[in-house]
């Protein structure tokens, strides 16, 4: 079985949602309507091992990579828009995480044979972190990301 050696890197598509603040002021509205925008980023190094599947009469290759125990960075900006800071208060707000843990993963690879080079397709699909629950209540969980991606393999020989 060969093994294999992954990083993997996402960028975030941040997700904005509407919130409220609210003040003590009787001088002031009550409550205004605020922005809030998450964006998350993961960093997973991976470290596992492919399973041959079959092989198609054309030399194309089905193989399923398994990463059992790899390393995950989950990182989670938060940040709040359009309202005074100075006088009004996010109730309950979603606050910035930065942790890590164990994640496992795998993904179906698909080799398409073409000549010295091969394309392959593959969908990578891995666990959101494996931790307990967080002592703060958020609107967010833990991230289980999900990457198709069509590219080229170099081969490296000894």
């Amino acid at each position: 079985m060969p093994l294999f050696l992954e990083l993997d890197y996402a960028f975030p598509l941040g997700s904005k949602s509407s919130g409220e603040a609210y003040t003590l002021n009787p001088a002031l509205p009550q409550k205004v309507v605020l922005t809030e925008k998450i964006s998350p980023y993961i960093f997973t190094v991976s470290v596992g091992f492919s399973i041959h599947l079959f092989t198609t009469k054309k030399n194309n290759i089905f193989y399923l990579n398994v990463a059992p125990v790899a390393v995950s960075n989950q990182t989670i900006n938060v940040s709040y828009k359009n309202y005074d800071k100075a006088n009004y208060e996010v109730m309950n707000p979603d606050v910035n995480s930065n942790e890590g843990g164990l994640v496992m993963s795998m993904a179906p690879v698909y080799y398409f044979h073409k000549g010295k080079q091969d394309m392959m397709l593959m969908l990578h699909l891995q666990t959101p972190l494996l931790k307990g629950t967080r002592d703060y209540l958020l609107s967010y969980k833990y991230m289980a990301p999900m990457q198709l991606t069509f590219g080229y393999n170099f081969y490296y020989h000894k």
